[in-house]
């Protein structure tokens, strides 16, 4: 009864935006599979910038932009998590079909633009392009492609040179330690 409160109460501050609390919320601390919405905060804009993830203009077509946008309450910069066997699918709340994914569902190479795919192929599979692993360290998460790059390195979702400007598009770059590659949920 004590980890279905918990579980509720994590929903229910996720839901709600309630970072005026301080909680960043780590995933493993989120019921599975989950239907929890969460804004996905950039580490390196934690601080007067606030920068979120932020599906370009609201808009649900294939290979909308997912960019870095500063944090409103719009649905836009809402998703959840569905779990996929030990990796995840990041849906948009715009629209449920489609996922933060690169178009190339083969390889995901360095300098890859990160955009809204649809989560499933026509036979219904989950591609490899949508699949992400979770690196969580220290409260801060890291969103590694399943997909490999064309030179078998691992590539994380990135902001480029890690800049504070809004609207710039995400990008999968060699995952590393920098801030530029950790993200909260909130």
């Amino acid at each position: 009864m004590k980890k279905i409160i918990a579980n509720t109460l994590i929903a229910i501050i996720v839901v709600h935006g309630l970072s005026a609390f301080g909680l960043a919320v780590p995933l493993d601390a989120l019921p599975v599979p989950t239907d929890t919405l969460v804004r996905i905060k950039s580490a390196i804009n934690t601080g007067g910038s606030g920068k979120c993830l932020d599906v370009a203009g609201g808009l649900t077509g294939t290979g909308t932009p997912i960019v870095q946008f500063g944090c409103h309450q719009g649905v836009n910069q809402v998703f959840w998590f569905q779990r996929f066997g030990s990796q995840y699918i990041i849906k948009s709340a715009l629209n449920p079909d489609m996922c933060v994914g690169i178009s190339n569902n083969v390889h995901a190479n360095a300098n890859e633009l990160v955009r809204l795919v649809p989560c499933r192929l026509r036979n219904y599979d989950v591609p490899l392009g949508v699949r992400w692993t979770i690196n969580n360290n220290q409260g801060l998460i890291q969103f590694q492609a399943v997909s490999p790059s064309v030179d078998r390195r691992n590539t994380c979702i990135d902001v480029g040179n890690g800049s504070h400007a809004d609207s710039l598009w995400m990008q999968l770059y060699y995952c590393h330690t920098g801030s530029n590659q950790r993200w909260t949920l909130n």
